[in-house]
């Protein structure tokens, strides 16, 4: 019996390493899933106007409630080990956009990433409560010392999440539920401003710490009779300034930049990270272990005011769209050596379980481009282009899903940059280049105020 078992197991073997076992799925065609667009206003004023605009935002937060002891969510390394601590709370803060009966919704969540299902089970959360989102975006800070525990999925919890919990990801999906009808709730008449700004000495390569990159940061913030409500900035830099050693809940620097942004300009404020795969926080030398943390989320606070104090008034209007392009299948050619990438790639199609999507969101004269993945700054470039935008654009990373890093071909073929964290290969880009047209062409066109699924 003992022997019969035995070779069964061998030949099992040698079929995961011979055979390709990955979903014979081809990539489907793009599809545009939602479209919404509000109707545009008269053009905004060239100065600061008198309170009662047309566009309608409401804001809110929540601290995150975890069990004790959760699994902290970011490190492979850490192996499953649940927090012992708390330097400071992790939270959801939401953004809700109005007009009548059609909602939109950002989501910020203090925790390294968002799994498909996690938004699945918010919107069908918000289906109860009576309120019908879309487009709804869930977009991890990708903080690595937030909470973990909440993706059912075997190979992602081994990866950096824990082990999942039942109950824990049905709290989690109640918490976000109840910060959005908070947030629609507090929704009224505001005036949009936005600014744009380079952080010149905030960021540096994962690859060259003594390097700087400059990178943009763009700011968008909503006032009601001249008071700050709440906002959104976009950055890009890995919130992994906490190590694996660390057994203690934070938001990282974009939990701290949210809270001192609530504190000056006022209101609640959503941190977006933005094309980010290679990038890293860029911490003056010297500073302590223990206030590294603090010290660079001043650096970008300052520099996110600086930006704000020359706003200028922007469009209130939105807009947005979600195309689909349904399941890519993974590869593992650069993260094994060859003789184990077919046994690698089958292993990693059980990891596959997040769709192939691109949602864009224009608000306030800025272009958001939402992706479920963490593409390298180039990469990023390429799907700005791609939308073929006049105005300021910007990819947004880690929004309702979890595909991958995202890296140029070349480097996956030469095995640099970050091809080791790379699950798919250079065809992910491509495809996402397309989905980002098509979603860019469909934002493009006229239309009315829709919501609902093309055929």
């Amino acid at each position: 019996m003992a022997k019969g078992l035995g070779g069964l197991a061998l030949v099992g073997a040698w079929v995961v390493a011979t055979v390709d076992l990955r979903p014979q799925v081809p990539i489907e065609p793009p599809r545009v899933k939602v479209a919404v667009r509000a109707p545009a206003p008269a053009p905004a004023p060239s100065s600061r106007p008198a309170p009662g605009g047309n566009l309608r935002v409401g804001f809110a937060r929540r601290v995150l409630e975890p069990p004790n002891g959760v699994p902290l969510g970011g490190y492979a390394a850490r192996l499953g080990a649940g927090a012992t601590a708390v330097c400071d709370s992790a939270g959801v803060s939401a953004m809700v956009l109005v007009d009548g009966e059609h909602v939109a919704a950002l989501v910020n969540l203090e925790v390294v990433l968002v799994p498909h299902q996690l938004r699945v089970a918010v919107a069908d959360s918000l289906a109860t409560r009576g309120l019908g989102v879309e487009p709804l975006w869930l977009v991890a800070t990708h903080t690595h010392s937030g909470p973990g525990a909440f993706w059912p999925n075997w190979l992602g919890q081994g990866l950096g999440l824990g082990r999942f919990d039942d109950v824990w990801f049905a709290q989690l999906a109640g918490s976000i539920t109840e910060t959005l009808m908070a947030a629609r709730a507090a929704a009224q008449p505001v005036r949009p401003f936005r600014a744009a700004g380079v952080g010149t000495d905030l960021t540096q390569p994962r690859s060259n710490h003594s390097a700087r990159v400059p990178t943009e940061v763009h700011v968008l913030g909503f006032e009601v009779q001249g008071e700050v409500v709440g906002g959104l900035m976009v950055h890009s830099a890995h919130a992994t300034i906490l190590r694996d050693e660390s057994r203690c809940i934070s938001g990282d620097w974009p939990g701290a930049v949210a809270r001192a942004l609530a504190e000056a300009p006022g209101g609640v404020w959503l941190t977006l990270p933005g094309a980010q795969g290679d990038l890293r926080a860029a911490i003056p030398a010297g500073t302590a272990k223990d206030r590294r943390v603090a010290t660079y989320a001043s650096l970008v606070t300052d520099r996110v005011r600086e930006i704000w104090a020359s706003r200028a008034p922007a469009l209130e209007e939105w807009a947005g769209v979600s195309v689909s392009g349904g399941w890519p299948r993974p590869d593992a050619s650069t993260l094994l050596p060859p003789g184990l990438r077919r046994a690698g790639g089958n292993l990693l199609s059980l990891f596959s379980d997040q769709p192939l999507e691109v949602a864009i969101l224009d608000v306030g004269g800025l272009r958001l481009i939402g992706i479920g993945a963490e593409p390298v700054r180039e990469a990023g470039a390429r799907l700005e282009a791609a939308a073929g935008h006049s105005g300021p654009v910007e990819v947004i990373s880690l929004v309702n899903a979890y595909l991958s890093y995202v890296e140029l071909a070349d480097r996956l073929a030469a095995g640099t940059g970050e091809a080791k964290r790379c699950f798919y290969g250079g065809e992910l880009l491509e495809d996402l280049e397309e989905l980002v047209a098509v979603a860019s062409e469909a934002m493009g066109t006229p239309a009315p105020l829709r919501s609902g699924f093309d055929d």
